[in-house]
C-alpha cells in the first residue's frame, strides 16, 4: 500500500512518490506535506475515484449551453446552411432527457456512496433540483415532437431552455459544495 501525503496549504493528497521538490498543485516546497491516511473505504474509494457523476453532469449542461447558440445559428446562417443547427438542435433536445436523467442517477449513486444516505438537506435540494431539470427536458422534448422549435414553440422552448439553465446553475453550486465531501468508513 502506497503511502499518501496532503499539502497542508491547499489540501492536494498524493502519493509520496509522486512528490518532487513543490506541490504541484499549488507550488509550495516539499515541507509543507504530511501523512495523510484515507477515511474511505478501498471499496468505496475506487468507485468515487471514477469520477462518474461529475463526467455524466456535463452532458446536460453542454446541451442546454448549446441549444440556444443552434437556435440562433438557425437564425442568422443562410438556407440551406441553417438546416443543420434546426436539425441538431432538435436531436439534442431530444437526447437532453436521457442525459438529465444518466446525471441524476449517477447523482443519486454518487450521493449513497459518499453520504450513505440520501436524505441530507443538500443532496435533497440536487435531487429536487435533478428532479425539476427532468420533467423540463422532457417538456422541451415534447415541443420538438409535436410543434417542432418554431412559432410560438420557439418561445415555450426558449423560456424552458432558461429553466434548464437555472436549475443547472443551483445543481452546480450545490454540487461543488460537495465534491469533496465524504462520510468515513
Amino acid at each position: 500500500m502506497e503511502t499518501l501525503k496532503r499539502c497542508k496549504v491547499c489540501g492536494l493528497v498524493i502519493a509520496e512518490a509522486k512528490i518532487r521538490d513543490i506541490c504541484p498543485a499549488c507550488g509550495v516546497p516539499k515541507t509543507a506535506f504530511e501523512d495523510y491516511t484515507e477515511k474511505v473505504s478501498a471499496k468505496r474509494k475506487r468507485f468515487l475515484d471514477i469520477h462518474l457523476h461529475p463526467i455524466m453532469v456535463h452532458f446536460p449542461q453542454a446541451i442546454v449551453v448549446f441549444l440556444p447558440a443552434l437556435l440562433i445559428g438557425n437564425e442568422i446562417i443562410p438556407w440551406p446552411f441553417n438546416y443543420s443547427f434546426l436539425s441538431t438542435a432538435k436531436l439534442l433536445s431530444l437526447i437532453l432527457p436521457l442525459s438529465a436523467a444518466a446525471a441524476a442517477a449517477t447523482g443519486i449513486l454518487d450521493g449513497k456512496l459518499r453520504f450513505k444516505k440520501l436524505s441530507t438537506p443538500y443532496l435533497r435540494k440536487k435531487m429536487l433540483f435533478g428532479g425539476m431539470m427532468i420533467l423540463i427536458s422532457l417538456g422541451m422534448a415534447a415541443i420538438t415532437l409535436v410543434n417542432g422549435i418554431t412559432g410560438q414553440g420557439l418561445y415555450l422552448f426558449i423560456a424552458l431552455n432558461i429553466a434548464c439553465l437555472v436549475c443547472q446553475y443551483f445543481l452546480g453550486k450545490i454540487g461543488v459544495q460537495l465534491m469533496f465531501s465524504v462520510m468515513p468508513g
